[in-house]
């Protein structure tokens, strides 16, 4: 055995993973930290409605979401306005609704989805 070598170890080190341990003891993945507005990825926000808004956009309805006007989110979930499950920057209408850039309103909401900030 080599020497400072621990029996079945065999003195190799543990590939790295890309992840670490956050201060608050939970692991962490290799996006740490803030993003460029600030805001620190992985708000979840739950979806309660979708409509056309601006220039036909999605516009959705998710109680004091936090975005800002720039963010990026993955929209999943959605029933009905199918259109609006995927990535996309955002736009801030109000405290309780944005919408997704680029974006064309098609299909009536019909429930659930959410929006997560990466």
């Amino acid at each position: 055995m080599p020497r400072g070598a621990s029996p079945g170890k065999g003195g190799a080190k543990a590939p790295a993973t890309g992840f670490r341990r956050s201060s608050g003891g939970g692991v962490r993945g290799a996006q740490t930290g803030a993003t460029a507005q600030g805001a620190t990825p992985g708000l979840v926000r739950t979806i309660t409605g979708a409509a056309a808004g601006t220039g036909s956009r999605i516009r959705l309805t998710a109680t004091a979401h936090g975005f800002d006007t720039g963010q990026q989110v993955v929209v999943s979930g959605v029933v009905g306005t199918v259109e609006a499950n995927g990535s996309w920057t955002v736009v801030v209408v109000t405290a309780n609704t944005f919408e997704l850039a680029g974006s064309t309103f098609a299909t009536l909401y019909t429930s659930g989805g959410t929006a997560s900030r990466f």
